[in-house]
């Protein structure tokens, strides 16, 4: 009996073991990482609402439109009539239709401000992804570079007791450890923030246990300025936010002008009871409603959506001037980025050869363990050199293609801004 109890302890403690491990950690690349970081984002759940906001204001800008329709019952029945009333707007030239045109742009900015939020976190978690592997890279290195240095302090030491070396050169060896130490505090640092902020950007808990596929593919693009440009001015959404602004302060201001016209309204009423209803009757009439005189407020509000619009205009060429120049500046950083890149895979191939030459010198006893870490460290810190370049060229690639609203990536369609739009 004890020994069937201790076989299906056992049993369940491996089967707990084996889904602790299923659901521990979890492989994260970079397309699903933009997924979870779009699905869990609380800004862009803000431009949601945004959006739903200004939709409902849409509606309520059309609803002069249509008949508004009224029940009145008063008890009792003095100096004033009971009844449904209903009225109809026919004329107040253009100022209503005016004003459902503004709602509806600024409906559409609300929607190219969340497309821009979308694009704003998909370059974040992209830089936050890269940055990761880096940091996880140099913190490699950085423990590599320890073991060397702690190996070249024991072989001083014993290079001391043998006279072979001074006191002064064991100090400096100890130095170099502190220095080693130093350093592996500092990655182990970057890379707990680099950690955090990533999974902050994902929108998940601190106990998220994951792990990070290697993203270094990469491909070479050959790009000229001028399309790039184009592509900016034609895509961004943030300037297409501007537009839509400027178009709906446009009508906003051509509906203030229209304010000072008058006002056609037709009404209808059924009335069944109070002073000027001597029975069940209806009636129906058209009214004229013109502004006289209200202070001059509706000379200031004019005068006020006039200045609206000409910052909106403002805003809308320093933005596309901005766009020109960052775009210039993008191009300079890929075009630097892939030439780092082709000079730390030069720089790797020297390493990996010089410690193959260095293994087979150490297994002929010709090198030391010494030398043999020293170019182990040397290749560690040539790779993780090449990698940074090809995630900062990766990086570089994001904020291009952040800047122009142009997927420029053909491997990462998927991960298109499109695909997030409601």
């Amino acid at each position: 009996m004890t020994k069937v109890s201790n076989i299906l302890i056992l049993l369940i403690a491996l089967s707990n073991a084996a889904f602790s491990e299923q659901k521990g950690t979890e492989t994260l690349n970079l397309d699903k990482s933009i997924q979870l970081a779009v699905e869990n984002n609380l800004n862009i759940k803000i431009s949601d609402s945004d959006v739903d906001i200004m939709s409902a204001r849409h509606r309520k800008a059309k609803s002069p439109l249509y008949p508004q329709i009224r029940f009145r019952f008063i008890l009792p029945f003095v100096e004033r009539e009971s009844g449904v009333f209903a009225d109809q707007l026919i004329w107040d030239f253009w100022k209503t239709p005016s004003l459902v045109r503004a709602s509806s742009a600024s409906l559409q900015s609300s929607r190219h401000q969340r497309s821009a939020t979308i694009n704003d976190v998909i370059l974040n978690t992209k830089i936050a992804y890269y940055n990761l592997l880096i940091n996880q890279n140099i913190l490699e290195t950085n423990k590599n570079e320890l073991k060397e240095f702690e190996k070249k302090f024991e072989q001083t030491e014993n290079f001391v007791e043998l006279g072979r070396k001074s006191k002064l050169d064991l100090a400096k060896a100890r130095v170099d450890i502190g220095h080693a130490k130093l350093n592996l505090l500092n990655s182990e640092k970057k890379l707990e923030l680099a950690r955090a902020n990533f999974i902050n950007l994902l929108g998940m808990d601190e106990e998220f246990n994951f792990e990070l596929k290697d993203e270094s593919g990469y491909e070479s693009y050959d790009w000229d300025i001028k399309s790039l440009t184009q592509y900016a001015l034609k895509n961004r959404p943030e300037l297409k936010r501007l537009l839509s602004d400027e178009s709906s302060q446009r009508s906003t201001l051509k509906a203030a002008k229209r304010d000072h016209y008058p006002k056609v309204v037709a009404r209808a009423a059924y009335r069944f009871d109070g002073d000027g209803a001597t029975g069940p009757d209806f009636i129906a009439g058209i009214g004229l409603n013109f502004p006289l005189f209200q202070g001059f407020s509706k000379v200031a509000q004019v005068n006020e959506n006039k200045a609206a619009l000409r910052k909106i205009t403002t805003e809308i060429e320093i933005f596309k001037r901005n766009t020109i120049m960052d775009i210039k500046r993008l191009y300079l950083d890929i075009k630097y980025s892939r030439q780092k890149i082709d000079v730390t895979t030069d720089g790797l191939a020297s390493a990996e050869q010089t410690l193959e030459l260095t293994e087979e010198l150490y297994k002929a006893g010709r090198k030391s363990m010494v030398d043999l870490l020293e170019a182990k460290s040397l290749y560690s810190r040539s790779k993780t050199d090449n990698l940074a370049s090809i995630y900062n060229y990766k990086v570089a690639l994001a904020k291009l293609e952040w800047a122009t609203g142009e997927q420029l990536n053909k491997e990462d369609k998927t991960t298109d801004e499109s695909k997030f739009i409601k």
